[in-house]
């Protein structure tokens, strides 16, 4: 492999890796994340996004109201997205012996 395609496997990895571990740490607190969102958005002029977070932080209070059992779902979904973007630091080391780690995080994802 060339020293180019090494390095822009290297950078998408990068972005890989960033975004899985993001989407997992969100996921661990949802209302703590969405609430700062939907006030950004309570300013502006009614639009379909603001009426679909209004709506999403609307279902996920009474969720966590009523039902917090199903809130459980969250810390699963957490903790694989942070191990899979632990998975491909393994790409990063070697790309070119770890064609499997990027089928398997294919398959996973």
């Amino acid at each position: 492999m060339n020293t180019t395609s090494l390095k822009k496997i290297r950078i998408w990895t990068y972005i890989l890796i960033i975004g899985l571990v993001v989407s997992g740490l969100t996921a661990i607190n949802p209302d703590f994340f969405l609430h700062p969102i939907v006030n950004l958005f309570q300013n502006q002029p009614q639009s379909a996004i603001t009426v679909w977070l209004n709506y999403i932080y609307k279902a996920l209070l009474v969720t966590k109201a009523e039902y917090p059992f199903l809130l459980y779902v969250y810390d699963w979904l957490a903790f694989a997205h942070i191990l899979l973007g632990i998975l491909f630091i393994g790409v990063l080391k070697d790309p070119n012996h770890a064609k499997w780690l990027v089928q398997f995080g294919m398959i996973s994802c």
